[in-house]
């Protein structure tokens, strides 16, 4: 579903900016019960229909108690870390990307 975004232009130009893409996405809900650290790996196929030469991820993480994560990032041998410092009791965003141009598959490590 497409809206128009509550800024207007005034020119004639229109351009992908001036709509805002609505979506429903399903997430995941990680509890670890123990002592750390942890690790959590996803693995996904990269869309070879697309426009750039990068891939690149972003999570959204609401820890108890303040804490470092590293986000890696690998695909067609390239690799990227990211060590970033959460606050507790709020929802924190991490991402990053890479340049992989032949990518078939990317992995990425919390």
């Amino acid at each position: 579903m497409r809206r128009l975004a509550k800024q207007t232009r005034d020119d004639e130009y229109a351009s992908q900016r001036d709509y805002q893409e609505l979506s429903i996405a399903i997430g995941q809900v990680i509890h670890p019960v123990s002592a750390g650290p942890h690790r959590v790996t996803f693995r996904a196929a990269v869309d070879t229909e697309t426009n750039t030469n990068f891939v690149g991820a972003g999570v959204y993480l609401q820890p108890s108690e303040p804490v470092t994560v590293t986000l890696t990032i690998r695909a067609d041998g390239e690799e990227g870390t990211r060590d970033a410092a959460l606050g507790a009791d709020h929802w924190n965003r991490v991402g990053m990307a890479i340049e992989a141009a032949d990518a078939e598959e990317v992995e990425v490590t919390l």
